[in-house]
Order: structure tokens, then sequence, then C-alpha cells
């Protein structure tokens, strides 16, 4: 399963019809900061997942999704009283023939039949119509109205999708990022979902509340507590201290991954971008994807530890497509420059069609 092309339109740095076409396997995208290559992996992400910045789509709709440009177009023609409809994101994936049948049809920007893909829409509900008109002509507009919006997919033969249901998926690999979800090292829960049993978890349950409760008798906060609940007499009720019992899982905001012995979040860089980048490739969603998005896989390490990184990922995601940003000229190399994609200007091209290019002038000047 391979995504031959991508357009996008109005979304973040592309407002006209951006398009973008792919190699099978390696497809490197490289261009100056601001060119729009994390713009196009967030966009294929998005669409195969629902996902943006690790939330759902639905959830994350923000006037800062749409492109500057095209909104200040939209404001302005309400200011003048000369209104134009609300801007829409669109991103259409186009997938290799015989990838998906049943997404077959003519449901797409260039209303061509026989075409197998999704298109991904956020847009201006028509259920809004009367609540719109009402804020048009009572309220000044000053930003996009983006309560009116929703995000829907299509297939290119216009049944209406729903992302969890998209056969074809995609992983997102940012090793240049560490974030943390509600206190929990997320480490730790990518280590817990993919590869402890059942029985594994129950154990560091019920160890975690025995130094809950060996926390709760040591004699030195007994003690404490005794001076706390003397000091709360004038409250209803005594005050002390514990360990939060929490949640079923709530051991997982208590304890922190380590390697050689160092806390995860104080290891080098360089080894951070490595374990993040493996654990991410050996994810259950990683083994389902077809398609893996990289960005930016150099980031703190050295021409060794890259070299290595990159035969990690040459092995681990054989036979899928790899859609990779990068800066580095030893990226490029280990991992093909024919696969190179240059980005410049809202336009894109590849080093195979200069190729081809190439080798036709050669013959007509020869």
């Amino acid at each position: 399963m391979a995504i031959e092309k991508v357009i996008i339109q109005n979304f973040k740095k592309f407002k006209n019809p951006f398009e973008i076409k792919f190699n099978e396997n390696i497809n490197l995208l490289v261009g100056d900061n601001e060119s729009g290559k994390s713009t196009i992996l967030e966009a294929i992400h998005v669409v195969l997942t629902g996902m943006y910045a690790g939330r759902n789509i639905r959830n994350q709709i923000s006037t800062y999704l749409f492109n500057r440009e095209a909104v200040e177009e939209y404001l302005k023609s309400v200011e003048n009283g000369h209104l134009i409809a609300p801007p829409e994101i669109m991103i259409e994936l186009y997938f290799k023939s015989g990838t998906l049948p049943e997404y077959e049809g003519n449901g797409n920007s260039e209303s061509r039949d026989g075409i197998e893909g999704i298109r991904f829409l956020i847009s201006f509900s028509d259920k809004f119509n009367a609540e719109y008109e009402s804020l048009i002509k009572t309220e000044k507009l000053t930003s996009l109205p983006i309560e009116f919006y929703e995000a829907r997919w299509f297939s290119f033969s216009r049944d209406e999708k729903i992302p969890r249901f998209i056969p074809i998926k995609s992983v997102m690999i940012d090793s240049s990022n560490y974030r943390y979800q509600n206190g929990s090292d997320v480490y730790i829960s990518r280590v817990v979902k993919d590869f402890l049993e059942p029985e594994d978890i129950t154990a560091i349950t019920q160890a975690h509340r025995n130094m809950i409760d060996e926390f709760a008798q040591n004699e030195a906060i007994q003690s404490i507590n005794e001076k706390i609940s003397a000091a709360s007499t004038i409250m209803d009720g005594k005050l002390s201290l514990s360990a939060d019992q929490g949640v079923q899982n709530s051991w997982e905001s208590s304890l922190v991954t380590q390697v050689d012995g160092i806390p995860f979040a104080h290891a080098g860089k360089g080894a951070q971008c490595i374990i993040k980048t493996q654990l991410a490739l050996s994810h259950k969603q990683a083994e389902k994807a077809s398609i893996i998005l990289i960005e930016e896989p150099e980031s703190h390490l050295s021409f060794s530890r890259l070299s290595e990184l990159m035969g990690v990922i040459e092995k681990t995601v054989f036979g899928k497509q790899i859609i990779a940003s990068t800066h580095s000229s030893f990226v490029a190399n280990k991992l093909g420059l024919e696969n190179l994609i240059l980005l410049s200007d809202d336009s894109c091209c590849s080093m195979k069609s200069l190729n081809l290019d190439y080798s036709r002038i050669s013959r007509e000047s020869g």
C-alpha cells in the first residue's frame, strides 16, 4: 500500500492547491525551514489517523490550522460587506491503483474517474447556516468562526468514512520531542502497552500498592502526620500526608524510564532520539502501519549514531513506504539521493524527475 500523490489546500503554509508525488518506497523531503516539510507529514497523518499533535483533530480545530492569508481574505470580505465563503482545508491522498478498490471514484478535486483515494475536509457545516448569518449581521468578526466547522473524510467513491476504519495507517515518528501526558512518562506507557503481559502489569500494580502502604506505615511519616493533625484541630477532619492511591494504573505516573540508571529526560539527547525512534518503530501501530512518517531523524545525533539509527530504520520498515523530512546530507546519502524531493516556494521537484529531464536533454543535445 502506497501513496502516489497528495494535494493540500489552505492547510497551514499551503494556500493554493499544492501537489506532491511520492515514490513507492523511500521519500526524503528536503528544503529550507518553513518550506512545508512538517506540514506535509502532518497532513498525511491526520488524514490516515484523524490525529493531530497526538489528539483527535475534531478536538483540535483552530484558526491556526488554516492558511493565514486565506483567513485574512475572508475576514476582510466580512468587514467590507463583500462576503466570500469561509475558507476550508482540503487534503487528498491518491493511492496506487489496486490499493483500495472500494475507494475508487471521481470524488476528487481533479474530477478524475478510476482513482483510489481519500478526501479530507475541515469545512463550514451547513447545519449552522442560521447561526452563522445571525453572527455576521450582529457581530464584527476578528477571527475565523471555527465553532461552525467540522472535520469529515470521504473516499473518492464519495462515501463518508471514519478514520478509525481506514485500512491504510500511518505512524508519525518525531524524535526531537519528549512529551509527558497527564504527568506520565509517555515511554513507560509505550513499554507497558507493547511489551508487558497482563500478569506483568498486575505484578507492577501490586508492588506499587505495597510501596504506598510502606510509606504510610513509616515511623517518620506517622510522626509528621501526628503534628499535622494536631495543628488542624480548628478544621473539620484531620489532615495527613499520604501517597496517592489514584486509579488502577496510577503507578504509571509514579515511575520514570531510565537509561543506564539515569532518568530518560536527563539522558543524552542522542540516546533519547535513538531510543524513542526504536520504541516508535516497534510499536504495535507501527507494525500495522503501511506509511512511516519521520521528522528529522538526525536530531542531536553524531554520524556514527545516525548511521546506527539509519540501519535500524532500513531494517525495521522494509516493505513500507517511508516519507521523511531531513536537513542532513548523511541521511540523504544513506537512504538514497535519488529519493530526494526538493521543496521551495510552494513547489516541489523530485531527483528522479530531474534525472529523467537530464537524460532527455542529453539525448536532444547529443
